[in-house]
């Protein structure tokens, strides 16, 4: 497992790569680097964002899509996540915690969910 200075290496490293096409949102909205930046899954594929909604964030009452990956995440969590991704399995309930728990915060400082 690595250590915490080269995870804060490797995530600053990840938001100073160049901006490329990652394809775009269920909403039409372009994705961006996300939160982690570009996270290599193998095999030549790369996560940004892995969008899903809960009843838990909401938006004048409507379910908002909003990142899972998001800083909060500890380096296990990351990895976990990149087999969900993968995998397109569920996500792990302590990982859905934090990514709604960031999703709220973002909202209730009138910010976007999302990197901008």
């Amino acid at each position: 497992m690595p250590n915490q200075a080269n995870f804060q290496q490797t995530v600053e490293k990840r938001l100073t790569q160049p901006t490329a096409d990652y394809g775009k949102r269920n909403d039409g909205t372009k994705k961006g680097k996300g939160w982690l930046g570009v996270i290599d899954l193998g095999g030549g594929n790369v996560a940004t964002e892995y969008t899903t909604q809960s009843d838990a964030v909401k938006v004048n009452g409507q379910r908002v899509d909003f990142p899972t990956l998001v800083p909060t995440l500890t380096p296990a969590e990351i990895e976990a996540m990149k087999k969900v991704i993968s995998s397109k399995g569920e996500i792990p309930e302590p990982i859905m915690q934090k990514a709604i728990e960031h999703a709220r915060k973002q909202i209730a400082a009138n910010k976007s969910v999302f990197v901008e």
